[in-house]
């Protein structure tokens, strides 16, 4: 008799040390605008361990109406202090994170992805440049980063070129809800919560990469749509 094995496969090794980070901030300018929270998940599903910190607004920091658009965490719930902590301990924290769940144990340094995440980087150094921490950041990230949105853009542009009317900002159209709408998901909920995009982030990789622990599948409705190339 045959038997059909159901066992999940592997997850690469070359991939073990990626971790899927998602920050929500003040506004979009480093050093001017500040972070509010930090999400990160490793993109491995078998690994198990969070990171999530929800940092306080310091006096310093701008604000950008436009950011509540985006994320819908009020100026108010920013500022209570009860419940967050300063960027520094974040930053710190996270890098301790890094170096105890994703890089131990794996040659190299851990690698950035999810939805624009030279953006997290960026305002991460920032962090790490202004509490002295900059070399210790630069020996635990690399600078090379893996992006959500240019994976939706390999996987969808025949999509976006043949149904211009269901996409009519073209390769703008492909943000994080689009892309979840695509590939079978619901949208991220509001308020935005850091660690609850990383996460939706880090599936939606998964399944665009077809690895092991990808929850998902692709919207059939939407395959069927796209011509048929000679």
């Amino acid at each position: 008799m045959n038997h059909t094995d159901y066992t999940t496969p592997p997850f690469p090794d070359v991939l073990g040390r990626v971790v899927v980070v998602d920050l929500e901030t003040s506004g979009l300018q480093p050093g001017t605008h500040g972070i509010l929270e930090i999400g990160a998940v490793p993109l491995d599903p078998q690994r198990l361990s969070t990171y999530e910190a929800h940092v306080r607004r310091e006096w310093w920091m701008e604000w950008d109406p436009k950011a509540v658009e985006i994320h819908g965490i009020s100026k108010e719930a920013a500022m209570n202090h009860r419940d967050r902590v300063t960027d520094a301990v974040a930053l710190e924290d996270f890098l301790d994170w890094l170096d105890d769940v994703v890089v131990a144990g794996i040659q190299g340094r851990a690698i950035l992805a999810g939805m624009n995440p030279r953006f997290d980087l960026e305002f991460l150094r920032q962090v790490a440049e202004r509490i002295d921490l900059g070399d210790r950041f630069r020996g635990l990230v690399r600078h090379r980063t893996i992006d959500l949105h240019t994976l939706g853009v390999c996987a969808f542009w025949r999509n976006l070129e043949y149904e211009p009317s269901l996409f009519p900002r073209g390769l703008d159209s492909l943000g994080t809800d689009a892309l979840y709408g695509m590939l079978g998901m619901g949208p991220e909920p509001r308020p935005h919560r850091a660690l609850v995009g990383a996460q939706l982030e880090a599936a939606a990789i998964r399944t665009l990469l077809n690895l092991p622990g990808h929850e998902p599948v692709v919207n059939a409705a939407i395959l069927q749509s796209e011509p048929a190339i000679a």
